[in-house]
């Protein structure tokens, strides 16, 4: 079941508004297919890596120790899933900034994804693409999928949040980084509409 969750949740927050992104502009199926392809697997194979570098970050500005950590899942060995930090934390203060650091990220990303969209328009369907996919869905599902998988198979960053500072906490800082992220995401789609009059500012 949980296996099936995320793999909705790709398919409603990360392909399928690609493919309704290709479909506006003026490229061939074929140029859509291979643009949306190359944009998935550069996402699929650095997406759990810069979560878990977000983590690591937490714990560094906080001082917590490092014991252990898989930034890429051995794809090699046909695990697509673990990737973990393991830090030794010394207070509640190293434990929450380090759980709570990726949906930081996460936030920064979709500002600097509006931002992106609003002063620097491109023409350049991969770039655009890209921008989408990194700063905008990325974020989106990153939040998403680890609120709703506390939620639903009470596992993750928000269960740990749980854990350490209680259920309340958890729901409400999942709720509110959600809520942000759905936001961020609407006002980014509007200035998106115009797309593929996307022309750069040179």
């Amino acid at each position: 079941m949980p296996y099936r969750i995320s793999v909705i949740e790709i398919a409603l927050l990360i392909v399928f508004p690609l493919i309704l992104f290709y479909q506006r502009s003026r490229l061939t199926n074929k140029q859509s297919i291979l643009y949306i392809s190359w944009l998935y697997l550069a996402w699929f194979f650095s997406y759990a890596c810069i979560h878990e570098l977000s983590h690591m970050f937490g714990s560094w500005i906080t001082g917590a120790k490092i014991s252990d950590y898989q930034l890429i899942p051995p794809f090699w060995k046909g695990d697509f899933k673990t990737a973990y930090v393991n830090s030794v934390f010394e207070n509640k203060i190293q434990t929450g900034v380090s759980l709570i650091m990726p949906y930081f990220r996460d936030i920064g990303f979709l500002i600097t994804g509006l931002w992106l969209v609003k002063r620097k328009r491109t023409s350049n369907h991969f770039l655009s693409g890209l921008i989408l996919i990194l700063f905008i869905l990325s974020p989106l599902y990153d939040i998403l999928n680890n609120y709703s998988g506390f939620i639903l198979r009470s596992s993750g960053d928000f269960k740990a949040l749980s854990m350490n500072f209680g259920n309340e906490y958890a729901h409400a800082l999942g709720l509110l980084f959600s809520i942000t992220a759905v936001l961020f995401t609407l006002k980014i789609i509007v200035v998106f509409k115009s797309y593929p009059v996307l022309s750069i500012k040179k």
